[in-house]
């Protein structure tokens, strides 16, 4: 079961429809019907119901396509909506499509502020996640921000049930963990997104920052009905991994850096890493033109992976940098038994172990040691000038041969001579450009 590109999910609902309801969200107030004015809490439930809802319009019902534009730069949840499960937000419920937009450029930005106390290790205080997607329901989001989850159960953010897009956002410090007073932490699944079985995410140019959980993303385990892509994002300083997939997960343009694995230890136990700080993939992974460096080390003990291919699970991995250097307890590749691992392009891999195809292994990826806005919407990672990842791709295909036209920052890559990683360079080296 090849993967298909992470372009194919990416497509933008448009509100085409003559009838379809356009509601806007004046207020930043958090509550409902409060009189501020029309609430983002009751925006939503009158997509839900299409009827008004607080100072809010009617949504329209059926198959047509609402938009929801937040006209405030941030708006805070103080307790979970009745709508939901454990969210601040009514749940989108099924047979609904909504458009959902935060202010362009700046972002809106939406946060849990109740109490997420996970300090109290016997009895630690969750609150909720921000926003539930129900199967049967399609949301796209687009220029909101979401921080500050902490539900204690699937999806420190956002669960997503149904059909989810996600473009230019960021999740930060969403907390979906808790310490255990012998070293054993608990670790919910989805530290920032939880993506169920049936259902299909698409990410794109979303920075994951500095969340906890099962990693910041988690993809569960029905490959044949689900489906996952991430594409020009950035994960960096989220502990419990990157991304966990246990089903169907494509990966395109994409930076992880200082991503750390679940952990046994905290408590009386010393601390030990586990494998996957960027990615651990126990399903079907397509991974192509990414950037890894410094995931996964070890705090006191033990050792770790950046990229965990697990037992009996299947990837395609095409011209990705793994850029880990040796000698750290942390090994850039490994794959569990009965594992299938296909290369193909050129990888490059600053220890030995990402073995395969045409890679270059025990070679400096010539990667930068610190993220930098260096154009595009997320932080990437540039090549230095002595990098041989210049031009080693030959036909610039993902690992679906799926044309690559453009690299993490929306640049243009060439139609062959491709650099590897997530990072298209335009200097001359190694005799392309």
């Amino acid at each position: 079961m090849k993967l298909p590109s992470s372009s194919v999910l990416v497509l933008w609902l448009v509100a085409a429809v003559a009838h379809a309801a356009t509601i806007n969200v004046t207020s930043s107030s958090g509550d409902s019907n409060d009189g501020s004015g029309c609430t983002l809490r009751d925006a939503i439930q009158a997509v839900n119901t299409a009827t008004p809802a607080g100072q809010c319009p009617a949504g329209t019902g059926g198959n047509v396509v609402n938009t929801i534009n937040i006209q405030v730069n941030s708006i805070g949840f103080s307790i979970a909506d009745q709508h939901s499960t454990n969210a601040a937000l009514p749940a989108v419920v099924a047979g609904r499509l909504l458009n959902l937009y935060g202010m362009p450029q700046v972002r809106t930005s939406l946060s849990v502020l109740s109490t997420c106390d996970l300090s109290h290790v016997l009895t630690p205080i969750f609150t909720q996640r921000l926003l539930e997607v129900r199967a049967g329901a399609t949301v796209n989001v687009a220029d909101v921000n979401f921080s500050l989850g902490c539900p204690g159960a699937a999806g420190g953010a956002i669960a997503n049930y149904g059909t989810l897009y996600l473009v230019r956002s960021r999740l930060s410090n969403n907390s979906n963990a808790s310490p255990n007073l012998i070293g054993a932490p608990t670790y919910f699944n989805g530290g920032a997104i939880y993506s169920g079985p049936d259902a299909q995410l698409s990410v794109s140019d979303a920075t994951f920052d500095s969340n906890s959980g099962n990693g910041a993303v988690y993809v569960d385990s029905d490959p044949t009905t689900g489906y996952a892509s991430v594409d020009r994002s950035t994960f960096v300083g989220n502990r419990g991994g990157g991304i966990n997939n246990a089903g169907a997960l494509a990966v395109t343009n994409t930076t992880f850096v200082n991503n750390l694995g679940r952990q046994i230890g905290g408590g009386i136990l010393p601390f030990i890493e586990f494998p996957g700080g960027a990615i651990l993939s126990t399903g079907f992974l397509n991974l192509s033109f990414a950037s890894l460096r410094n995931n996964s080390i070890p705090v006191i003990s033990g050792s770790s992976t950046e990229l965990d291919i697990g037992a009996n699970s299947t990837a395609w991995i095409k011209s990705t940098l793994f850029g880990t250097p040796a000698g750290q307890n942390t090994s850039n590749c490994y794959g569990g038994n009965g594992a299938s691992v296909f290369w193909s392009g050129v990888s490059i891999s600053d220890d030995a172990t990402c073995v395969g195809g045409s890679n270059l292994v025990s070679t400096n990826t010539g990667l930068d040691a610190n993220l930098a806005d260096n154009g595009g919407s997320t932080q990437t990672l540039k090549l230095l000038v002595d990098s041989p990842a210049f031009g080693v791709d030959a036909d610039c295909l993902d690992s679906s041969a799926t044309p690559v036209t453009i690299d993490q920052r929306g640049f243009n890559r060439p139609l062959i001579r491709c650099d590897a990683g997530a990072y298209e360079d335009t200097i001359f080296a190694n005799g392309f450009e």
